[in-house]
């Protein structure tokens, strides 16, 4: 799966693109349309993770802004890769959120479960996905100064949602040890 993509580790896309074309047939039109489900998908997900956060005027500031900005507007109508990082961030953003806001203890291991697995499906997205496994791990240590007993309370679910970003990336890093590429 990674011979035919340049750099290596970014064929989730490529998937979602081939699973879509096998689905709906070729052309330029057809080829587009992940990117504009994905978009859409990435608003749809960050208007609830503001909402979760800051309220529903937030989200709706949000949904108008990302709505006529250049980027997001932009992602949704080309046909790159770089399409599914919005909707990996507000993912693992929103999972994380709602594993540390749930009030029982299996509300949040099934949210810290989906956190981990999104964390670890976001690394075939993007070569700058690394930076969300520094995003959490970050918070974590900002919560365990704050309070620590809510930490101390949920180690256990923060230790498997790592197991599972490692076990999900598992085959990232033996292809990567096995093809380190070249350096110009």
């Amino acid at each position: 799966i990674y011979d035919q993509i340049q750099p290596a580790r970014e064929g989730l896309y490529y998937a979602i693109l081939a699973g879509s074309t096998s689905l709906t047939g070729r052309g330029l039109i057809l080829w587009r349309l992940p990117s504009v489900w994905i978009a859409m998908l990435s608003l749809a997900m960050t208007v609830t993770l503001m909402r979760r956060l800051l309220g529903v005027r937030i989200s709706l500031m949000t949904l108008g802004l990302m709505s006529v900005a250049f980027w997001p507007v932009w992602m949704g109508r080309t046909v790159m890769h770089v399409t599914l990082m919005p909707l990996m961030i507000s993912t693992v953003l929103y999972t994380m959120t709602r594993a540390f806001q749930a009030h029982r203890q299996s509300v949040a291991g099934f949210w810290f479960a989906a956190s981990g697995i999104m964390l670890g499906l976001a690394q075939y997205a993007h070569v700058t996905a690394w930076i969300l496994l520094v995003i959490p791990t970050g918070f974590i240590v900002y919560r365990m100064f704050i309070n620590p007993a809510e930490v101390r309370r949920q180690w256990l679910n923060i230790f498997y949602t790592l197991i599972l970003v490692i076990v999900t990336i598992l085959p990232l890093i033996i292809f990567l040890v096995r093809h380190p590429g070249t350096r110009e």
